[in-house]
């Protein structure tokens, strides 16, 4: 019952071009905000190239093509 979105915010204030957290925003976005949601699935993949683990994920989230 606990909202992720908050600590999510402060996480990507403090590296906003971490991947991994793109990625894992995206994942919070996608049931609140469809805009937020496409637009860190967008960074996400951008930054796939330098995040193995991303990489190999990208096919769980929508819209990052």
């Amino acid at each position: 019952d606990r909202d992720g979105w908050p600590p999510m915010k402060a996480s990507l204030a403090a590296s906003p071009d971490d991947p991994g957290l793109q990625f894992a925003a995206a994942l919070i976005a996608a049931g609140r905000d469809r805009a937020a949601y496409i637009d860190h699935a967008r960074r996400a993949r951008a930054g796939a190239q330098q995040d193995p683990l991303v990489a190999r994920n990208l096919s769980h989230i929508a819209g990052a093509q």
